[in-house]
This record gives C-alpha cells, structure tokens and sequence, in this order.
C-alpha cells in the first residue's frame, strides 16, 4: 500500500467543489465521499516548489532555507553568483537540495522507498524515482514554456500521470508525491473559468483514480 500525494497545483478549492459537484471528476469525487474535502490555508510564500516543504518536510520554507522562488541573499552566504541572488526558475534549480537545511530532513529521507514527479526537492530521492528531471524532459519543459504552448502543459501532466500510475504499478513505493502544473499553466494563461482549465482538472483526476487502483 502506497502513500499518494497528487498536487493539482494552482487549483483553487471553490473551483474543485464545483467540478466534483457537477459530475466531471469521479474519482476525487468518490475519494470526497469515502473520506473528506478540507480547505488548508497554504504556507508563505504560497509558491509552486517552496510551497511543498510542508508536505515533504513538514516545516514551512523560509525557515529551512527556502524563503521564496526567487529571492535575495542579504547574509552573501548562500548565493556568491553575481547579484547575490537566487532564482529556482531555470538552471539554479539544481541549487535547492543544496540550499536546505542539513538538519531537516525530507520525507524521502525518512521512508524506505519513494517516488516523485515534477518535485524541485529532491534530497533522499535516487535518479531513478525521480519523473520529468532528464535532460530531455527539461528540454520538452523549456520548448512548452517558451513557446507559449500552454496546452503542451497538458500533454505533460498526462505523461507524467501515467508514468507515476506505471511505476506504483511496478514498484509500490511507500511514498508518492506527484505535481501537476496544468491547472497553473492554464489558469493563469486563460482563467480559472476557461474549458483548458477544466480538462487540466480532468487530468488530475484520471492521475488519481488510476493511482487509487494500485
């Protein structure tokens, strides 16, 4: 039995109640039904990446050695680039293992065995239990980004669903934690009211009732 974390990541809590309500989103619907729906006040900065150390470190971010997505090191101890700053959008995101703090630990330091999906922490985690880290899925990553393609975010977030979905199947680790951005990326491209935005939702869905089989 696997412990599965999915982070829809930028979906808000009214517009998931009305999804589930209206019938397009069975499986997290059924989950509501068998357990619960919780509305959680989120950790400050409330900011994709940072915002995960609650639940894989049960500690907010600043005090641990994330204080934001992009911030500045006053101290000149931590980041000696020039500008003295740090930004984990781009290649400084190899940086934030490295910025945590030795003593905290992860929860894939503390389990036998975990997966992780699109996770910028990833300290305690092997090469192989981490998806959408090679060289080619950043690439893929950074073609979606630049070029607009916000629907490619979708195709991303089915790929990655149903890689996470493949290796429970194969491998039944103890943890998961599995982001999907493409609420994010469409949400703040059209609207949390745009259709995009909903088959995003569906795709979390689709991620979590496969996962629930295994």
């Amino acid at each position: 039995m696997s412990v599965v974390v999915i982070v829809a990541d930028g979906a808000r809590p009214d517009m998931l109640a009305a999804a589930m309500d209206a019938g397009t989103l069975p499986a997290l619907n059924r989950m509501r039904n068998e357990g619960g729906f919780y509305t959680l006040t989120s950790a400050f900065p409330s900011v994709t990446g940072p915002a995960y150390t609650p639940f894989l470190m049960g500690r907010y971010p600043g005090p641990v050695g994330l204080p934001g997505l992009r911030w500045y090191d006053r101290a000149r101890t931590t980041s000696r680039l020039p500008g003295n700053s740090r930004s984990y959008v781009g290649l400084e995101m190899r940086f934030v293992d490295k910025d945590l703090d030795p003593n905290a630990p992860t929860i894939f330091e503390l389990v036998p065995t975990s997966l992780a999906a699109l996770n910028v922490i990833g300290r305690g985690l092997s090469r192989r239990d981490r998806i959408g880290r090679g060289v080619g899925f950043v690439a893929r990553a950074a073609r979606t980004h630049f070029r607009g393609n916000v629907r490619g975010w979708l195709a991303i977030d089915r790929d990655v669903g149903a890689e996470v979905a493949d290796e429970i199947h194969r491998k039944s680790p103890d943890f998961v934690f599995a982001a999907l951005t493409g609420i994010d990326k469409t949400s703040h491209s059209a609207g949390h009211d745009a259709p995009i935005v909903q088959e995003a939702l569906r795709i979390v869905d689709e991620t979590a009732g496969v996962a629930e089989l295994f």
